[in-house]
Order: C-alpha cells, then sequence, then structure tokens
C-alpha cells in the first residue's frame, strides 16, 4: 500500500534522522518493518523502470514522493496513517 505526498520528494533521503524515528514508530506501534519512499530508488531490489511504474500508478510528478509499506494489510493501513501525519507535522513546520 502507498501515498503520494506533492512536494516531499528527497526529504528522508536528506533527513536520515527523521526517516529513522518515523520507521522506528512505524515499527513499535504496528509491528511494520518501516516504509520504502520512490525517492531513495533504485534500490531494496526495486529497479528504475518499476521504480517508473510506482510513480505513474499513484500520479507522481516531479517533486512528488509515494511512500509504501509491503507488509499485511492492516500493518500497512497502519502503517501509512503513521506516515501521512509524520508527513503533515514535517511539512508544517
Amino acid at each position: 500500500m502507498g501515498e503520494k505526498f506533492s512536494g516531499f520528494y528527497g526529504y528522508f533521503p536528506k533527513n536520515k534522522k527523521a526517516a529513522t524515528a518515523l520507521a522506528a514508530k512505524i515499527k513499535k506501534e504496528t509491528g511494520a518493518g518501516g516504509f520504502i519512499s520512490t525517492d531513495e530508488l533504485p534500490a531494496f531490489g526495486i529497479s528504475d523502470a518499476e521504480k517508473k511504474q510506482i510513480e505513474e500508478a499513484f500520479g507522481a510528478a516531479e517533486g512528488d514522493v509515494v511512500i509504501f509499506v509491503v507488509d499485511r494489510k492492516e500493518m500497512a493501513e497502519k502503517a501509512l496513517s503513521i506516515v501521512e501525519s509524520g508527513v503533515k507535522a514535517l511539512m508544517s513546520l
């Protein structure tokens, strides 16, 4: 499961501390292993072509990032809710 965040491309690769804290919160509260953002791809066995397919599927434009969680549906939904809250908080700073 994933979600597009407009204008957020590049944030987590540049802010490893925030990414690590958000991943830890996800793991603690949901048991999911964390999240992947398209701005850190290709990596994790995901090719550049697959990255482009993901971005297209979510309608991501330049400057947008797709953040996704790969886990059971309930865990992924909870994890994405935490990501959404975290990104909104970061965007309001």
